[in-house]
């Protein structure tokens, strides 16, 4: 891992930022005396050595072809190149032989040895070198501060009589031995064709290569660990915490496990190993999840084992099917990005986990969740009532909101980002983001989406939604919205603003209420809102202009009426005084803090980021109507318990035509999604591209995505 080494390895994931310029390196590939030759060919004495290993350890325990070595050292030596041959891992026994070039009839000019040469006692690295690769002032000025450490090189004097006493009868062991167990992994490897690949190497240096690309397709979250590279990870916690035993899975080669026990392990426990290895390929060849996870937690379940797992196939929504299905032929397609909205979610999306409590799944997910990236959970296929296909794809971020937004600013920007890359295609039309990744993101405009496809918030149809749903609910309810108090918790934020201007010129008194954290500034952005609106509502677009074409509604009534009293009185350009003036009438109040504000509303619209539900039962007036929008909920699970005078109503439900089956992850019912996953589809169906994120919500966006809704079938749902 030292600059010189990472400078020549061809490993980019290791090399990256940790090497100097190497114009003079170049990368052959290993056992291919063809490509060498050539390479030597093209570029006659330019090359100083040929750095090789005899097995390749790290990169998976490879061979190469027999009597490679000699072959090519034959060939360097033409050239005038040296050959140095890297036995750190392979030497001093490891392999059955002191060295592993022995018998290959070759004489490295360079050799480079450690690890065993320390007993397992001291670090200690040598090199060895040929009078032809090696000048006195090599000698004199390489050099370092451990050089020549007495305590290291007496017990690598030691390690090094160890190995030899007895004419290598340890070593001889060593090869006896290693042969017996590569036989009995050879029987596992028949024994399960489907998931054991190879079995490579020689001695007590042997690799077990699985195949775990078979189980990329596998349900829930066997088939994500298995696609980002950790199955064979938790198989080694599994073998060390279950089997006791300890094995380490190669660091390039990311299938293989390296098994190299100490020189010192007897026939006994190559026997332990083999039947532990042959349990542990039992649990992988079963998809259970269950025994892998279990013991790394440090608890006992109940296996569930394939059963489980394949009844969760057979009955579960299209969105969690695996693998994925076509897209239908000219569908347009859209991705959306979710997260976990809670620590349940886990179990939701694979059954394999109902066991597990609630501490228990934050301690699983604390220990995989940085190791996984934003990963793939599903599709949904939506026919319109316009007969526009359409077909998206659904990545999940693998925290809650509360990770998300504990988590530094960047960190998580880069995770939403790459949530995004994960769910884009060459044809996507459209992506969104739902809940905190779109908060955080200020809705897609703080992060660098210039090759990605097209980005929406979601914000503008949950407004569109949320305006249609208190509307329809009110009329449900034979009460009048115009002459209705109107609350809006949040209404600092995009949405809450949003939802304010969409609802203003319907009721009859606004409240608007903002963060209690800081009291002053609240109280200045909502006098911004405040006007905002006031404008709004004198403008030319606006409902109040259409007031006389409404019998049941008299022009001077409500909020809307009011400020065009106001208007005349003071003009339309005044809009800090027409502000003023309906706040001082009780037509418009804002708050920082709901202070008994929400007891005399007759709706309420909740729209924070706040990820506790903070608004009690007894915050509300009786018979109160609530649309909470918020995700997660801003209101106590307990207010529909104790609260039966009031309704509640779940803001941004949409049922979309087509029967799609969305599950947990992508809606709320088989039909029914939410408004930020139905905006994104709205956009896809659409000629236009979603507006720029940095503009923000406007009443225009609002009304157009309103009509697209109806114009494609999408409805308004309630509770029952």
């Amino acid at each position: 891992m030292t600059l010189g080494a990472l400078s020549v390895t061809e490993n980019e994931e290791f090399r990256n930022g940790f090497h100097i310029e190497r114009d003079g390196v170049q990368p052959v590939p290993y056992g291919d005396l063809a490509a060498l030759r050539k390479t030597l060919e093209q570029h006659p004495r330019r090359f100083a050595a040929l750095i090789v290993e005899p097995i390749q350890g790290e990169a998976g325990i490879i061979e190469a072809p027999a009597y490679y070595l000699r072959d090519a050292a034959a060939l360097c030596r033409a050239h005038g190149t040296l050959i140095a041959v890297d036995e750190v891992q392979t030497g001093l026994g490891r392999t059955g032989q002191m060295f592993a070039f022995h018998g290959q009839d070759v004489e490295p000019d360079i050799l480079t040895v450690a690890k065993a040469l320390g007993g397992g006692l001291v670090p200690i690295g040598a090199v060895l070198a040929h009078e032809r690769a090696y000048s006195r002032q090599f000698g004199l000025r390489h050099s370092s501060t451990f050089a020549g450490n007495a305590l290291a090189c007496r017990v690598g004097i030691a390690s090094l009589e160890l190995l030899q006493r007895n004419d290598q009868a340890l070593i001889h062991e060593v090869s006896d031995n290693g042969a017996y167990l590569k036989r009995r992994l050879l029987a596992l490897r028949n024994r399960y064709p489907d998931t054991v690949q190879t079995v490579t190497g020689r001695g007590y240096m042997l690799g077990l290569r699985l195949n775990l690309r078979r189980f990329h397709e596998s349900a829930g979250l066997f088939g994500i660990l298995a696609e980002q590279q950790l199955l064979i990870h938790l198989l080694t916690s599994y073998l060390l915490n279950t089997e006791h035993v300890r094995l380490s899975p190669s660091l390039t080669g990311h299938d293989v496990f390296r098994i190299e026990p100490p020189l010192t392990a007897t026939r006994n426990d190559c026997d332990l190993l083999a039947e532990a290895m042959g349990r542990a390929l039992d649990v992988l060849d079963s998809e259970d999840l269950v025994p892998l996870i279990s013991t790394m937690l440090g608890v006992t379940l109940k296996s569930n084992g394939r059963k489980r797992a394949e009844s969760r196939v057979a009955t579960a929504r299209q969105i969690n099917v695996r693998p994925k299905s076509d897209p239908p032929e000219q569908a347009a397609r859209f991705g959306f990005v979710v997260h976990l909205s809670d620590i349940r979610d886990l179990a939701r999306f694979d059954s394999a986990l109902d066991g597990f409590d609630d501490t228990q799944l934050r301690r699983l997910k604390s220990k995989l969740a940085d190791y996984v990236d934003p990963f793939p959970i599903g599709e949904a296929t939506v026919v319109t009532a316009q007969g526009v296909a359409l077909h998206g794809d659904f990545v999940l971020i693998p925290y809650t909101p509360q990770e998300l937004v504990e988590m530094p600013m960047d960190e998580a920007g880069t995770l939403i980002l790459l949530g995004l890359v994960a769910t884009a295609h060459d044809e996507t039309k459209a992506i969104g983001l739902g809940g905190f990744s779109s908060i955080l993101s200020h809705g897609g405009a703080t992060l660098d989406g210039q090759h990605l496809p097209p980005i929406t918030s979601g914000n503008a149809y949950t407004v569109s939604a949320t305006g249609q749903a208190v509307v329809q609910a009110m009329h449900r309810l034979r009460r009048n919205l115009l002459t209705s108090t109107l609350a809006v918790v949040g209404a600092s934020g995009q949405i809450g603003q949003a939802v304010a201007l969409r609802l203003a010129s319907s009721v009859g008194r606004l409240v608007l209420i903002g963060n209690d954290r800081d009291p002053q500034g609240t109280e200045r952005r909502l006098r911004i809102v405040a006007q905002s609106i006031v404008s709004h509502l004198l403008a030319k677009d606006a409902l109040i202009d259409n007031l006389e074409n409404r019998p049941t509604q008299r022009a001077d009534q409500g909020l809307a009426g009011k400020t065009c009293q106001l208007a005349r009185r003071f003009g339309q350009q005044n809009d800090e005084a027409i502000v003023s003036e309906l706040v001082r009438s009780g037509h418009l109040q804002f708050s920082s803090g709901m202070a008994g504000q929400l007891r005399m509303a007759d709706v309420i619209v909740t729209a924070t980021s706040d990820i506790v539900g903070f608004i009690k039962a007894a915050h509300l007036g009786r018979g109160a109507v609530v649309c909470d929008v918020s995700r997660p909920s801003n209101l106590d699970p307990a207010v529909s318990r104790r609260r039966k005078d009031v309704t509640v109503i779940q803001g941004g439900h949409v049922r979309v035509p087509g029967q799609p089956n969305f599950d947990v992850f992508a809606g709320v019912g088989d039909d029914v999604t939410l408004a930020c996953v139905a905006e994104t589809m709205l956009w896809a169906a659409s000629d236009r591209r979603p507006p720029d994120p940095v503009l923000g919500i406007t009443p225009q966006t609002v009304t157009e995505l309103e009509r697209l809704g109806q114009q494609h079938g999408f409805e308004i749902v309630l509770p029952d």
